[in-house]
């Protein structure tokens, strides 16, 4: 599910006003074990990025508050920062990277919400807005949301969104310093390396990433020239006819007579064909190819990624 032009306003709105706001998310960090209760930092960036919501022109024809709660509603939940209008509805989370957490809070908020929709025609946006805790839990975080994502594909709710924006405030020094998004409706995209090479490639999605695998190590490795060879490195992941379109082709690259054919039906997370898998046997000496995740970044003043974040 794409994000509609609204919401990617939205989202940048968060990010360019997380950023100005950051100190708050700093001091909170440094509070200290003796006020590890006090969440007075993190009630005026709330309160911040609230007001920078109602005031911007892009997302200001939404109604925006902060505690938001149902009279209908027994218990005492409350959303951090809600904001409404007759077409759309934003929830706005603001947690530490605790994956519990994250998961615990999408379903009651999003149970909150379609439970009191006035208009079920509405789209809804979910925005996880994540700072680190003691535990480094980002990726726990992320792989949750993508968790809540999938579901909401599988049960075909195609006016409901889930999107992450993670300030990382070991970064954050200036104000030309970038935050994550984590969009999962985009293509991910990565930087392939080999262990001596110093002009790393990068590729958009698994598929064409691995296929920039192969070729790199092909390229590097020219006593490969059977297929079999291939198969002893990269195993499964490779085959020599595309099979049930399982395998797609890999341009002008032959072994012999026979064209490389790479794998396509990635899998985040799962037994069989995970792509942390690959990853991991492309890291071995063996292989001596490190593929890093290129997130999606904010930054404050202009776009780094524009062509594929806003």
């Amino acid at each position: 599910m794409a994000l509609s032009p609204l919401q990617e306003k939205i989202v940048k709105a968060i990010c360019v006003s997380s950023l100005k706001n950051v100190d708050d998310i700093k001091k909170h960090l440094a509070r200290g074990k003796n006020n590890s209760h006090d969440h007075t930092y993190i009630d005026n960036f709330q309160k911040k990025i609230c007001k920078y919501l109602n005031d911007d022109n892009n997302t200001n024809n939404l109604q925006w508050k902060t505690e938001k709660t149902f009279p209908k509603i027994k218990n005492k939940d409350s959303i951090d920062i809600y904001g409404e209008s007759k077409s759309d509805v934003c929830i706005i989370e603001i947690d530490a990277t605790r994956a519990d957490q994250v998961a615990k809070k999408f379903l009651s908020r999003y149970a909150l919400c379609i439970l009191n929709q006035k208009n079920p025609a509405q789209n809804i946006l979910y925005v996880a807005l994540l700072y680190p805790d003691t535990q480094n839990g980002k990726p726990e975080c992320e792989k949750f949301l993508r968790y809540c994502y999938d579901i909401l594909i599988k049960t075909n709710a195609k006016n409901v969104n889930v999107v992450g924006i993670y300030i990382d405030t070991t970064k954050v020094q200036n104000a030309n310093t970038s935050i994550e998004l984590w969009d999962f409706n985009r293509q991910s995209r990565f930087r392939v390396s080999y262990t001596n090479n110093h002009q790393p490639v990068e590729a958009t999605g698994m598929t064409k990433c691995a296929k920039e695998v192969v070729k790199l190590y092909l390229k590097n490795n020219p006593k490969i020239t059977a297929f079999d060879q291939l198969t002893n490195v990269f195993n499964k992941y490779v085959a020599r006819v595309p099979g049930k379109s399982r395998y797609s082709p890999i341009k002008d690259t032959y072994l012999g007579n026979d064209q490389v054919h790479i794998y396509t039906q990635w899998r985040e997370y799962g037994d069989e064909y995970n792509w942390d898998d690959f990853v991991n046997l492309c890291n071995r000496k063996k292989i001596g190819i490190t593929i890093k995740k290129i997130p999606p970044k904010y930054q404050l003043g202009r776009h780094i990624a524009e062509k594929y974040i806003f």
